[in-house]
Order: structure tokens, then sequence, then C-alpha cells
């Protein structure tokens, strides 16, 4: 499985389609539903990957694709950005498949732009009444504004978790009870995961499709299509109604019985019979466009790390703290590309790069990012490094020319003083979604008081600590997406002598302290006396104080 973007806006101003992509043949374009990604259609992709190329972008606005400027009421401008990926892929004709909200999209973009769709197969598709309509749609999206006191995640999970149980999710009684629903912990979590992902805006493409579901919308479509009515589809009374309508010849309703294997068989039928035979160029996987903008993926031995560069001149790898992402140095990545090429990796496990495989986490760490400066044809570069990723700049080795350390953690020290396991024991999902309010709970606490559990007078940290609902919202989301990879990542760290691997490193290395984040006292007590040195509070200075300018 491959990952890549394509940029759908212009060179000045670019909007990114993030897409995931496997196998080769036919290409196929696969939609999502709402508010899901293209991490859902995973299953599916694999299922096909021996069949054709299959294609699942993040629809704008979900997952990792930028939001649409000023989406209307309508399905229009999810058309037209569909129309742009497709052709920034390079593909001139395609099949499609779309479920939920993607089978609405897919139906809009056949009637639409005709000529660049060979079949259309639909899954997931619903006919409403405009009964229908209103009594689902009323209260179905509420309001989960991100809130200073976390209150919105227990509105989020309830969602999250109901739409297992019921269809609507918000209609709770017995008729509204879906016969295959049952409470998974792990699969609320993931759904849970696609609102934080789309944010309080989810309900764009989601409200649109709605409004689209009616099997007239249909007739306008000239490609071969194939309606697939799955069993087990939460949607299944209204699928039902599609049996009923008198269809063109080239329409072919597929039915698929209720286990997840049926439907999956019912779609590996559907291909065989719709594009296999449409006479569709070969694409591959790996040939198909992987930046838009600043953002790419690099292939390493570890995965491909997802990378952002922006600037020009001699390369500043900036590193951030283990737990975080790529996403936790925006802000010093639009001040330091002015004077510097800065690249800011997501490190292995974190943020949108691949979980690496077993072996000492550090160590395939720092070969991941020595693979990605080949890549992009770095021989050496300055680092600067963030935490607990202060280690991992110094395993660079002759790659770096000159380190510089941000409020840095000794590994050894810091598993002395705290129980590294509770920094990752609230990452299993629980089935009542407390695991989301404790993980909100010890990035609160921990810009307050070290340990982070010992919430006492003495243990406290001096300094401004960024406690806002946006900031403690956006690194819980940093925390599920590195679930994979920190326990190993905090062990690995915590067998590593930072003051060693700094004796060991062969350039010139720098510690700095931002003294108005708390966690600069941290810096102090486990790294012990250093040459130290004061940054300022604002990054735009930072460069010349350092010496990188």
């Amino acid at each position: 499985m491959r990952r890549g973007y394509v940029n759908i806006g212009s060179a000045v101003e670019p909007r990114r389609i993030h897409f995931r992509a496997a196998g080769a043949g036919p290409p196929l374009i696969m939609l999502h539903a709402s508010p899901m990604s293209s991490a859902a259609m995973v299953p599916l992709m694999l299922a096909l990957a021996d069949r054709a190329t299959v294609i699942a972008p993040d629809t704008p606005g979900y997952g990792q694709s930028d939001p649409l400027g000023m989406p209307g009421d309508d399905l229009l401008p999810y058309i037209d950005a569909l129309d742009r990926f497709r052709s920034g892929l390079g593909i001139t004709k395609a099949g499609f498949y779309g479920t939920a909200t993607g089978a609405q999209i897919a139906i809009e973009y056949a009637k639409t732009c005709t000529e660049h769709v060979a079949c259309l197969i639909l899954d997931n598709a619903a006919d409403f009444t405009d009964d229908d309509r209103e009594a689902i749609v009323h209260d179905y999206f509420p309001d989960l504004s991100v809130e200073d006191n976390g209150a919105h995640l227990m509105r989020l999970w309830a969602v999250a978790r109901d739409l297992m149980l019921f269809f609507p999710w918000h209609r709770r009684e017995p008729e509204h009870r879906l016969a295959q629903g049952a409470i998974s912990a792990a699969a609320s979590h993931a759904m849970a995961r696609c609102y934080l992902e789309a944010g309080p805006d989810y309900d764009r493409a989601y409200r649109a499709a709605f409004n689209n579901e009616k099997k007239e919308r249909l007739l306008g479509v000239t490609a071969p299509t194939t309606i697939m009515r799955w069993e087990g589809s939460i949607l299944k009374p209204y699928t039902d109604r599609f049996d009923e309508m008198p269809w063109p010849e080239h329409f072919h309703m597929q039915h698929c019985g209720p286990a997840m294997e049926d439907r999956l068989a019912g779609l590996q039928s559907a291909v065989d019979s719709s594009l296999m035979s449409a006479g569709l160029e070969t694409v591959g996987a790996g040939t198909l466009g992987d930046r838009a903008g600043d953002f790419r993926f690099v292939d390493t031995a570890a995965g491909q790390l997802h990378l952002r560069e922006a600037g020009a001149g001699k390369p500043l790898l900036l590193l951030h703290d283990l737990g975080e992402s790529g996403q936790a140095l925006s802000g010093h990545v639009e001040i330091m590309s002015a004077a510097r090429w800065v690249l800011v990796p997501d490190l292995p496990g974190h943020g949108q790069s691949l979980v690496p495989g077993d072996g000492d986490y550090l160590e395939q760490a720092a070969a991941a990012l020595a693979q990605m400066l080949d890549e992009r044809s770095v021989e050496q570069c300055d680092v600067m490094a963030w935490g607990r990723s202060a280690a991992i700049g110094g395993l660079l080795g002759k790659r770096v020319s000159r380190l510089v350390l941000i409020n840095p953690v000794d590994g050894p020290a810091l598993a002395s003083q705290v129980d590294l396991k509770r920094e990752t024991a609230d990452l299993e999902p629980a089935a009542d979604g407390s695991h989301l309010v404790k993980i909100w709970a010890m990035l609160y606490q921990r810009q307050l008081f070290h340990p982070w559990y010992q919430a006492e007078p003495g243990q406290a940290l001096p300094g401004q600590p960024a406690v806002d609902g946006a900031t403690l919202n956006q690194r819980l989301l940093e925390r599920i997406w590195s679930a994979g990879a920190l326990a190993e990542a905090l062990a690995s760290v915590g067998l590593v002598s930072l003051n060693q691997a700094m004796a060991e490193f062969d350039g010139t290395c720098k510690w700095f302290l931002v003294s108005d984040d708390p966690l600069a006292e941290i810096s102090r007590q486990t790294c012990g006396k250093r040459p130290w040195r004061e940054l300022p509070v604002k990054p735009g200075g930072w460069l010349r104080a350092a010496g990188l300018i």
C-alpha cells in the first residue's frame, strides 16, 4: 500500500488531496463514506489489488486532504475536486467505486464527467423519501467543536459508538437497532479518530450526500453501473428499494449476503464483470503522483515517511518530540523556511509515517531519516531536535554538521523519575471512550506537573502551559497517530544516555532551553549541568540565536 498527494490547486496556493494506492491493472478510483478517510478502504483495496490499480483519495476536508475553500450545499465542489484529482494522476478514464457519501459523489461525477467514467460500482447507496431524510438528518449532525475542557470528546464518542448500534445513530428505539450492531471499542475508536481528523466541519460532504440520496438521481448515468445490495449494510432498508426500480439494461443489481466476506466477493465479481472488460490502460500504483505543495511521502526501509519541506538554501532537519508529529512544528516551518531549506518528517510510527518493523526504534528511525536525506540528495545538514528526539539527532552522526537540542530529555534519567508505562497505558481503546479523556488529562497535566500523574504543589512546573483546547486536541490526535510506535520508541529512548550520545557526536552540539515552556524544567532535571543557552519565547530569532544563519 502506497500513499501520496495530488495538488488540485495552484503552485502558489496548493490544495492537497491525499490518497492510498495499491495493485496494478486498470484504474479503479474508490470513494469512501463520511466522516471516514481512505483508511476505511484498505480492506476493500487489498481484496482487489490483484485485479486493478485501486486508488482511494481522502475526500476534501477528511483524513489528510485539505478542505475546499467554500463548499456549497450540494456535491458540485466535490465533483470538481474529484475531476482535478483524476487529471492530476494522469488518468484519462477509470472505473469508480463509491460507498455511502462516496457513492453519491460517484453518481454525480458519472453524470457530469461522462467521458472519464468506464463503469460505476455503488455500495451502501440509499433511496430516501423526503420524510425519511428529514427524520434522519434532524439531530444527526451535532456540534463537535473543540472545547477547552475536552467535553466534546464524550459527545464525539457517543456518535462514533452509536453508529455501530443504530441507524440513524441518534434514534435508539428498538426498530432502529442494527441487526449486526455490536459495540467494538476498536471500531468506535477508529470512527472517533475520523471525526477528530475531519474537525468541526465534518458534516460538509456528509449533509450534501444525504440530500442526494434518491434512486432517481441515477437515471442520468450512462456508464455500466452495478448497484450492490449488501444485506449487512446499515442502510439495508433503504438500499432494498433499488430492487423496485425498472433499471435500464446497463444497470445491474448485485445481491450480497450479510458477512463482510460476501461483500468482498460481490465487489470482486462487479469488478470482474465491468472494469476488467472496459479495455482501460494499465496503471501502476508506483507511478502515481506523490507530492502536493510542501508535502510528500518518501520510501525508506522502515516504510514510507511523511515529509514536509519548504524554503531553499542549506538544509535544516527539524525533529519533533516523540508522541507528536511534524504538525507540532508548523509555526517553526513558516518562520525558518524564509532563511533555510527546512525538512520536517513525521518520525516512523508518528503522524502519517508508517510504523517500522521489529528492532530497536532509535536505530530504525535514524536509518530511515538517513535514507530520506539520500532520497532528497542531502549529504549533510543541520538538525534541530525537540525533547526525546534528541538522541535520534545524535545517531545521524556525520550526516549532521550542527546539532541544536531544544528542551532535550535524557532517556535513562527520565525513566528513573517517571513510570513510562503510564505514558502509553491509555492508548488502548476503552468501550466507554474513557481513554480519550485520560489521554487529554495526561496531556493537560504534563504541562503543569512532573511527573504528570503527581498533581501536587511540589511537582508543579514553571512557565506558561499550553492547555488551550485547540492545542490539546491536536496533541490528542498526534498521540492516537503514534499509538503503534510510542511504547517501543519510549523504551528505546530509555536505554540511551543522551550525555553519552552527545559525547560521541563529532559535530557541533548546542543545548537550548525555551524557559517559558514548562517542559524546559524536565530538561534541567534529566540532563543536569549543561552549557545551557536560552532561546527567545517566540521562534522568530531562533536561527540567529542558534548560529544557524
